[in-house]
């Protein structure tokens, strides 16, 4: 009986061991899928390919609004690139590019420069 209940004893060990190494795994593993999750979720709105606006029709057309906007501007009252360039803070080269549509400007820049002209920048998305 004595060697009964020391093999029962044992068996309880190896398998509350056994119990315990399983545990540890599964919160291995779901601390892994987790952490999976964690960086799905990171990475959901980050773009796979890089986005190339001057592939499409609405960038282009705001390039040439853009332009056609400052020449109007320029004619309207009168005055040279280089004069609307120091007026503005910048150099005559990059009037120039905007109204040559060679510049790729950041939405702040054009915010900037809109409003340094005292106009104003509407933006519609239609979805």
């Amino acid at each position: 009986m004595a060697f009964l209940n020391s093999f029962t004893t044992g068996a309880s060990i190896i398998i509350s061991i056994i119990v315990v190494i399983y545990a540890i795994n599964l919160m291995a593993q779901t601390d892994k899928e987790n952490e999976e999750k964690k960086e799905e979720l990171r990475n959901e709105n980050v773009k796979k390919e890089p986005f190339t606006p001057t592939d499409t029709y609405e960038y282009k057309r705001v390039l040439d609004d853009m332009a056609a906007e400052l020449v109007n501007y320029r004619v309207k009252n009168e005055i040279t690139t280089p004069v609307l360039a120091e007026r503005l803070g910048t150099s005559p080269e990059y009037i120039a590019q905007i109204e040559r549509e060679e510049l790729n400007l950041t939405l702040k820049e054009l915010v900037n420069l809109v409003q340094k002209i005292g106009g104003s920048l509407e933006v519609k998305i239609h979805l």
